[in-house]
Protein backbone atom coordinates (compact mmCIF):
# COMPACT_ATOMS: atom_id res chain seq x y z
CA UNK A 1 0.00 0.00 0.00
CA UNK A 2 1.29 3.58 -1.09
CA UNK A 3 0.60 6.75 0.12
CA UNK A 4 -1.87 7.72 -1.88
CA UNK A 5 -3.56 4.06 -2.01
CA UNK A 6 -3.36 4.57 1.85
CA UNK A 7 -5.15 8.36 1.55
CA UNK A 8 -7.86 7.18 -0.50
CA UNK A 9 -8.62 3.98 1.98
CA UNK A 10 -8.76 6.69 5.10
CA UNK A 11 -11.42 8.96 3.19
CA UNK A 12 -13.32 6.36 2.18
CA UNK A 13 -13.57 5.28 6.11
CA UNK A 14 -13.81 9.05 7.62
CA UNK A 15 -17.40 10.07 7.37
CA UNK A 16 -18.46 6.84 9.65
CA UNK A 17 -15.13 7.08 11.61
CA UNK A 18 -16.25 10.64 12.39
CA UNK A 19 -20.23 10.09 13.11
CA UNK A 20 -19.41 7.73 15.51
CA UNK A 21 -16.63 9.88 17.20
CA UNK A 22 -19.30 12.71 17.03
CA UNK A 23 -21.90 10.48 18.50
CA UNK A 24 -19.47 9.60 21.61
CA UNK A 25 -17.88 12.79 22.15
CA UNK A 26 -20.22 15.25 21.18
CA UNK A 27 -17.18 18.05 20.27
CA UNK A 28 -16.44 18.47 16.54
CA UNK A 29 -12.89 20.17 17.34
CA UNK A 30 -12.13 17.19 19.45
CA UNK A 31 -13.39 14.63 16.84
CA UNK A 32 -11.16 16.01 14.04
CA UNK A 33 -8.34 15.88 16.38
CA UNK A 34 -8.96 11.96 16.70
CA UNK A 35 -9.14 11.48 13.11
CA UNK A 36 -5.99 13.00 12.73
CA UNK A 37 -4.62 10.77 15.87
CA UNK A 38 -6.19 7.52 14.33
CA UNK A 39 -4.91 8.91 10.50
CA UNK A 40 -1.61 9.18 12.13
CA UNK A 41 -1.47 5.97 14.18
CA UNK A 42 -2.66 4.04 10.59
CA UNK A 43 -0.26 5.28 8.84
CA UNK A 44 2.82 4.36 11.33
CA UNK A 45 1.58 0.72 11.41
CA UNK A 46 0.92 1.19 7.31
CA UNK A 47 2.55 -2.52 7.15
CA UNK A 48 0.10 -3.73 9.55
CA UNK A 49 -2.57 -1.82 7.84
CA UNK A 50 -2.25 -2.99 4.39
CA UNK A 51 -2.99 -6.73 5.50
CA UNK A 52 -5.67 -5.85 7.60
CA UNK A 53 -8.96 -7.42 5.25
CA UNK A 54 -11.62 -5.68 7.09
CA UNK A 55 -10.33 -2.12 6.65
CA UNK A 56 -13.61 -0.07 7.73
CA UNK A 57 -14.06 -2.48 11.12
CA UNK A 58 -10.14 -2.05 11.93
CA UNK A 59 -10.51 1.70 11.79
CA UNK A 60 -14.06 2.16 13.70
CA UNK A 61 -12.35 0.42 16.22
CA UNK A 62 -9.19 2.09 16.36
CA UNK A 63 -11.46 5.48 16.38
CA UNK A 64 -13.97 4.29 19.17
CA UNK A 65 -11.45 3.10 21.29
CA UNK A 66 -9.17 6.48 20.91
CA UNK A 67 -12.70 8.17 21.74
CA UNK A 68 -13.49 6.03 24.97
CA UNK A 69 -10.09 7.02 25.88
CA UNK A 70 -10.70 10.72 25.81
CA UNK A 71 -13.81 9.89 27.63
CA UNK A 72 -12.06 8.54 30.58
CA UNK A 73 -9.20 11.31 30.42
CA UNK A 74 -11.02 14.40 29.84
CA UNK A 75 -14.80 13.33 31.14
CA UNK A 76 -15.19 14.93 27.62
CA UNK A 77 -19.23 13.69 27.59
CA UNK A 78 -21.47 16.81 26.69
CA UNK A 79 -24.11 15.84 24.55
CA UNK A 80 -26.32 17.72 22.26
CA UNK A 81 -29.30 15.78 21.71
CA UNK A 82 -33.13 15.71 21.25
CA UNK A 83 -34.82 12.70 21.54
CA UNK A 84 -38.21 12.79 20.29
CA UNK A 85 -39.62 9.37 21.14
CA UNK A 86 -39.98 10.61 24.51
CA UNK A 87 -42.05 13.06 23.80
CA UNK A 88 -43.69 12.30 20.70
CA UNK A 89 -47.43 12.91 22.24
CA UNK A 90 -46.71 16.36 22.98
CA UNK A 91 -49.47 19.03 21.52
CA UNK A 92 -48.80 20.30 17.96
CA UNK A 93 -49.98 23.77 18.88
CA UNK A 94 -46.33 24.55 21.26
CA UNK A 95 -44.58 27.69 20.50
CA UNK A 96 -41.10 27.52 19.44
CA UNK A 97 -39.89 28.53 22.73
CA UNK A 98 -41.75 25.62 24.18
CA UNK A 99 -39.92 23.30 21.85
CA UNK A 100 -36.78 25.10 22.64
CA UNK A 101 -37.47 24.52 26.46
CA UNK A 102 -38.18 20.87 25.60
CA UNK A 103 -35.44 20.48 23.95
CA UNK A 104 -32.59 21.60 26.24
CA UNK A 105 -35.25 19.43 29.18
CA UNK A 106 -34.66 16.32 27.30
CA UNK A 107 -30.48 17.33 26.42
CA UNK A 108 -29.62 17.16 29.92
CA UNK A 109 -31.89 14.08 30.80
CA UNK A 110 -29.80 12.62 27.97
CA UNK A 111 -26.50 13.51 29.67
CA UNK A 112 -27.65 11.85 32.26
CA UNK A 113 -27.68 8.56 31.08
CA UNK A 114 -24.87 6.44 31.63
CA UNK A 115 -22.46 6.32 28.80
CA UNK A 116 -23.02 2.87 26.72
CA UNK A 117 -26.73 3.80 27.11
CA UNK A 118 -26.09 7.49 25.88
CA UNK A 119 -23.69 6.74 22.97
CA UNK A 120 -26.39 3.47 21.49
CA UNK A 121 -29.26 6.42 20.87
CA UNK A 122 -27.13 8.12 19.42
CA UNK A 123 -26.09 5.99 16.62
CA UNK A 124 -29.32 4.29 16.18
CA UNK A 125 -31.83 6.75 16.55
CA UNK A 126 -29.66 9.97 15.47
CA UNK A 127 -26.82 8.78 13.21
CA UNK A 128 -28.74 5.49 11.61
CA UNK A 129 -26.70 2.93 12.66
CA UNK A 130 -28.30 -0.27 12.05
CA UNK A 131 -28.03 -2.58 15.48
CA UNK A 132 -25.64 -5.44 13.79
CA UNK A 133 -23.04 -2.14 12.85
CA UNK A 134 -23.95 -0.67 16.85
CA UNK A 135 -22.89 -4.50 18.30
CA UNK A 136 -20.15 -4.34 15.92
CA UNK A 137 -18.76 -0.85 17.58
CA UNK A 138 -19.07 -1.57 20.83
CA UNK A 139 -18.44 -5.03 20.79
CA UNK A 140 -21.38 -6.03 21.97
CA UNK A 141 -24.30 -8.81 21.53
CA UNK A 142 -26.96 -7.62 19.49
CA UNK A 143 -29.55 -8.35 21.71
CA UNK A 144 -27.65 -6.50 24.52
CA UNK A 145 -27.38 -3.32 21.93
CA UNK A 146 -31.65 -3.69 21.86
CA UNK A 147 -31.94 -3.84 26.00
CA UNK A 148 -30.00 -1.04 26.31
CA UNK A 149 -31.45 1.10 24.08
CA UNK A 150 -35.28 -0.05 25.02
CA UNK A 151 -33.89 0.72 28.89
CA UNK A 152 -32.65 4.09 28.17
CA UNK A 153 -35.73 5.28 26.26
CA UNK A 154 -37.98 3.91 29.11
CA UNK A 155 -35.56 5.93 31.52
CA UNK A 156 -35.50 8.83 29.42
CA UNK A 157 -39.50 8.56 28.95
CA UNK A 158 -40.20 8.22 33.05
CA UNK A 159 -37.57 11.36 33.62
CA UNK A 160 -39.33 13.47 31.06
CA UNK A 161 -42.76 12.96 32.43
CA UNK A 162 -41.31 13.70 36.22
CA UNK A 163 -40.22 16.30 35.21
CA UNK A 164 -43.50 17.35 33.42
CA UNK A 165 -45.35 16.48 36.50
CA UNK A 166 -43.58 18.43 38.48
CA UNK A 167 -43.32 21.74 36.28
CA UNK A 168 -47.29 21.27 36.03
CA UNK A 169 -47.95 20.90 39.85
CA UNK A 170 -45.71 24.28 40.36
CA UNK A 171 -47.88 26.17 37.80
CA UNK A 172 -51.25 24.89 39.44
CA UNK A 173 -49.76 26.22 42.92
CA UNK A 174 -49.19 29.89 41.20
CA UNK A 175 -52.64 29.45 39.41
CA UNK A 176 -54.09 29.10 43.05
Amino acid sequence: MDKRDFVVEIQKHTPKMKALALAILKNEDLVKDGLQEVAIKLWNQLDYFAKVNNKEAYCMRIIKNWCFDQLQLKANNHLRLVYSKVTENQEESETENDVDKRYKTIESLVEELPDKQRIIIELKDFKGFDFEEIAELLEMEQGSVRVNLSRARKRLKKMYEEIEYHQKMIHDEKRN
